[in-house]
């Protein structure tokens, strides 16, 4: 078992224990954004994206409501182990995110009118 099966499944265990609060699941998200770990069968970055993109696992969502914010918008597929990190594409490290709170994991996108941004904000800065 590489550090990538390693990192999903501890991932996954914390997932199951987390409250159903946005900002608590946004909070998980970013955390885990930055793990990194060995490269799932040692393809480039690139490669396993451009796979991942062909497939129809990717083109399917399990659920019409972001796995943060709950509301009921246009989804996009998030690897929560991201894959220049290493993270591969197993269907449990692929979650549906509303852009919002994709653009909360990702400092480089804009989340100014995402309204947890600032609950979230307000979690990170607390002592855990």
């Amino acid at each position: 078992m590489n550090s990538f099966h390693k990192s999903v499944i501890k991932m996954r265990r914390e997932m199951k224990t987390l409250l159903k609060e946005p900002a608590t699941r946004l909070a998980f998200l970013i955390k885990w954004s930055d793990v990194r770990c060995k490269a799932d069968k040692g393809l480039p970055p690139q490669e396993r994206r451009r796979r991942f993109n062909r497939s129809t696992r990717a083109r399917k969502l399990d659920s019409l409501k972001c796995w943060v914010c709950v509301r009921a918008v246009k989804l996009i597929r998030h690897h929560i182990i991201q894959i220049q990190h290493g993270g591969g594409n197993w269907h449990i490290n692929v979650i549906g995110i509303c852009e919002g709170c994709h653009a909360e994991v990702h400092p480089w996108l804009d989340a100014s009118a995402h309204p947890i941004v600032e609950e979230a904000k307000q979690l990170d800065a607390a002592p855990f």
